[in-house]
């Protein structure tokens, strides 16, 4: 950025620093300092372009992207998984790669790279193929609530199968008897779709 005068350039060399490593209250410090018309010198990062880096750092990995944010202020969030789960030495190598590869002088930004919650919604396919076979929470969007084991899920991720179980009286007998059932359901049909925690 331009600088009216000599403490200005200093602060406004810091700014990316300032942001990044100190958090936002550093961020708003630094901007009481700048000059208003400085700020439309700002570079916005295109999201494409960082969603094709990311994919180029977790390039011949089993890794993928869960979700993807570039906010207005140049705020990257990246969320990634894999079939076995990412440790923090994986974020932190995707996150090193990403810095390398973008300029802080031209696009001032903050980066933030992590691993999806076991406890958050699911968001792309491949999370879905990663819990085949485990216990899912289903809410629907028309307000139902399923709880199911999670067996299949299409190839263009728009659809998939749970397993549920409920009581069913055979013509003739005493007691009802659990039976299991499958249902299929579409993604679009979901409010969300989580990993089930049974903590009894």
């Amino acid at each position: 950025m331009a600088a009216s005068n000599g403490a200005f350039t200093y602060i406004i060399s810091n700014f990316a620093v300032a942001k990044s490593r100190r958090g936002p209250l550093s961020f708003l410090l630094a901007f009481m300092y700048c000059d208003l018309a400085d700020f439309n010198d700002i570079v916005m990062i295109d999201k494409q372009k960082v969603e094709a880096l990311v994919e180029q750092a977790i390039e011949n990995t089993d890794a993928y992207i869960v979700d993807l944010t570039v906010s207005g202020d140049n705020d990257i969030v990246v969320e990634i998984d894999s079939p076995t789960g990412v440790d923090l030495d994986f974020c932190a190598e995707v996150s090193r790669k990403l810095n390398d590869a973008l300029d802080r002088d031209v696009e001032d930004y903050s980066l933030e790279v992590g691993s999806a919650s076991l406890s958050a919604p699911f968001k792309v396919r491949q999370q879905y193929e990663k819990h085949l076979g485990d216990d899912v929470d289903v809410l629907t969007r028309d307000g139902r609530k399923l709880k199911g084991t999670l067996t299949a899920v299409s190839e263009d991720g728009a659809e998939f199968t749970i397993e549920v179980t409920r009581k069913v009286k055979e013509p003739g007998a005493k007691r009802p008897v659990m039976v299991a059932e499958p249902l299929t359901l579409a993604v679009a049909d979901c409010k969300q779709v989580t990993y089930h925690f049974d903590f009894k």
